[in-house]
């Protein structure tokens, strides 16, 4: 693949563009900060049914709704003699057709610095269409932006526009109902959704405003009234994940807008009840002050650097309350506190956010309950969910990275303090779903039966798929590198009971951990120790080990011959170009294709398929045991190198454990963006 790799524009070759095996498959994202988002494939047509102009979250950054799918372009030529020519620029995916008309005259693809896709086309010689997408921060509004660059003198050109509008749970399909009531008043469509769809009734009204840059002429626009339901739209990318995957869509009509050289067209489209905002007014913002701002809060990083840090912005959220969180993957996650705690040192701290690592770690910090972080919030909006084991302990360790790299002590004086030493106190008496510490050994035990509370989480019906009851190997280093954190802490407060305190339960877990969890057959460590099978270890081979080598306060040191056995049985067994197998090959029960319907893919999440997210803890493990930075970076190198290959400018949630690899699941996922982010920078 080649593409540009810089804080300049990320583009194809014009070859690339027009294949539609190549455009159908890669996916352009914008998001507001607040949860809602816009996404499409940049062949412009909808392969999921997450994708649209405008994806609102209504109840920040959850109740994300699906309000305009697209805009069917199609660009009309009248020569100087009168003859009239159209040429569509859209594509579309229909049951038992693919129309990519669109392709033909499609010229370039660029991602911007700033994360803006942006199209040209070249239908015609002397004639060049741009059209540009970008939402507005902290607002469900999006707009479309279209700009006429080129075109002889003596040409009318004009754009005829069909909005395709929905109005249903982004979850799911939209269907036909009713004609919804319609109403055009020169330069603004409103469309107000009626009937129920998956939930969703009594929705605001969704407005489609046009919008000259230059408002001191006029804007030569029309409207024909026309309401139409076009049926049968097939979203692919459903069809081959087992879900339902035909949508309806309504038309109220057709937009012609005549286009002047070199000035921008804007259509707005909003759900927002506000006054909406116009596109000169948050141009300033939106394309130089915010772009600015992450640039030069990353102006110390390389060119890779630089393109991860500009897609952390996604991911970093508010939500209606002014609560800061991070959104775990795009399209379909919303803010995990596994994954927040993970991603927040990538995506808050090494980008220069500090202030927003602190307002989440607070946040939540307010919601422990029985010594633990939440797991997730849910999408509805309902309480929280508990069943997690290592949440807490990343909690911990993101703590202590937010303090390392701010110094700010005076956090700890907010009650964190209090509820550190309550996350301590309640998992020695035992907490939820099993999770107590084991007072012989000190090591940390976690699950019951039809719960899943590690990493490793994926639960069909009631089909746990991997279960890993017992001792964790990651949740045992979690908890001694939490109270290696803990005991810091207190040494630095000047409390020498609690430090005492903390470095006998950190020495008794330590001890055990070197004793109990080396394989005799030198393959690293065993995954799971006293598992419901008669006590006896998982000698399952994943990747979990590496965590006890990379994390702040490892169990195990890396100048041991153990740290290199277990290298080498991730280097033999479980690494790929794109990140770690989550089970070797050689084991039973390895699945190396993530397909099909939700029961096979579930049943292979964590059963061989490779996460992206490893890497960072693969490749800091790599430079503590050989202390060669090149090697430990050119281990992420493949990662950085495939930004353009399914969500353009992010990676991926995961990939196929077997070659070729093919990357799989979210297309934007902020730990594997924030890891390979976090990683690169310490060791470039």
């Amino acid at each position: 693949m080649t593409f540009q790799l810089s804080p300049e524009p990320l583009s194809f070759s014009e070859e690339q563009l027009r294949d539609p095996e190549f455009s159908l498959r890669r996916e352009w994202l914008v998001t507001n900060g607040i949860g809602g988002f816009a996404s499409g494939t940049i062949a412009g047509a909808n392969t999921r049914r997450y994708h649209g102009l405008l994806i609102a979250s209504l109840v920040p950054p959850v109740e994300r709704t699906l309000f305009l799918a697209k805009l069917d372009e199609t660009l009309q030529v009248t020569d100087s003699a009168g003859k009239v020519t159209a040429y569509p620029l859209f594509s579309n995916v229909w049951d038992g057709d693919t129309d990519t008309e669109g392709l033909r005259t499609l010229s370039s693809f660029a991602l911007k610095a700033n994360l803006h896709p942006t199209w040209a086309w070249t239908p015609a010689p002397g004639i060049r269409l741009e059209k540009m997408i970008f939402m507005v921060p902290g607002q469900n509004t999006t707009f479309v932006v279209y700009t006429l660059n080129e075109a002889p003198a003596d040409v009318i050109v004009k754009l005829r526009l069909t909005p395709l509008f929905a109005w249903t749970d982004y979850h799911h399909e939209m269907q036909e109902v009713g004609d919804p009531p319609c109403k055009w008043n020169g330069k603004k469509l409103t469309v107000t959704p009626n009937g129920v769809q998956n939930g969703k009734d009594g929705l605001r009204p969704i407005t489609l405003r046009a919008e000259r840059n230059n408002t001191r002429l006029p804007l030569q626009i029309g409207f024909r009234f026309a309401p139409e339901w076009y049926r049968n739209y097939l979203h692919s990318r459903e069809a081959e994940r087992g879900q339902d995957c035909h949508a309806s869509l309504f038309t109220p009509g057709e937009l012609t807008v005549t286009l002047p050289i070199d000035d921008a067209i804007e259509f707005g489209v909003s759900c927002e009840q506000r006054a909406g905002t116009s596109y000169s007014d948050i141009f300033e913002t939106t394309f130089q002050k915010r772009p600015d701002l992450i640039r030069a809060r990353s102006q110390q990083f390389d060119e890779v650097g630089k393109r991860l840090a500009i897609a952390a912005d996604a991911f970093r959220v508010s939500g209606a309350d002014g609560r800061k969180t991070i959104i775990a993957g795009y399209h379909w996650f919303t803010d995990w506190g596994r994954d927040t705690m993970i991603s927040l040192p990538g995506l808050c701290l090494t980008t220069g956010y500090p202030e927003f690592a602190r307002e989440v770690l607070l946040s939540f910090a307010e919601n422990l309950k029985n010594g633990l972080i939440p797991n997730r919030f849910t999408d509805a909006g309902t309480p929280p969910e508990y069943n997690t084991a290592d949440a807490t302990l990343w909690f911990v360790n993101a703590l202590y990275r937010y303090v390392e790299a701010t110094d700010d002590w005076a956090i700890l004086d907010t009650g964190l303090w209090e509820k550190l030493q309550r996350i301590v106190s309640q998992h020695e008496a035992g907490t939820l779903h099993g999770i107590k510490l084991d007072l012989e050994d000190g090591l940390l035990f976690a699950g019951e039966a039809g719960i899943q509370v590690t990493w490793m989480d994926a639960k069909v019906g009631d089909w746990v798929v991997t279960p890993r009851i017992g001792k964790p190997v990651e949740i045992c280093a979690l908890w001694i590198n939490a109270l290696e954190i803990l005991l810091r802490f207190a040494d630095k407060r000047g409390e020498t009971l609690l430090s005492r305190r903390y470095s006998v339960l950190c020495e008794r877990a330590k001890s055990s951990f070197l004793t109990r969890f080396p394989r005799p057959d030198g393959q690293g460590l065993y995954d799971v120790l006293d598992t419901p099978d008669y006590h006896a270890p998982d000698t399952a081979i994943r990747p979990n080990q590496v965590f006890a080598l990379s994390l702040p306060f490892a169990p195990i040191s890396p100048k041991s011959p153990l740290a290199s056995f277990i290298l080498h049985t991730i280097e033999r067994e479980l690494a790929t170009p794109y990140g770690l197998r989550s089970l070797s090959p050689s084991c039973p029960g390895y699945q190396g294709q993530y397909r099909g319907d939700t029961l096979s893919r579930d049943g292979a999440y964590h059963q061989g398929t490779v996460w992206g997210w490893l890497q960072g803890s693969y490749a800091e493990a790599h430079f503590k045991v050989y202390g060669d930075k090149e090697a430990s970076c050119e281990l992420l190198r493949p990662l950085t190198e495939s930004l353009g290959d399914f969500g353009v400018g992010f990676l991926p949630e995961i990939y196929d454990g077997d070659a070729p690899h093919h990357p799989n699941g979210c297309i934007a996922q902020a730990w594997s963006v924030a890891e390979t982010l976090r990683v690169w920078v310490l060791l470039s």
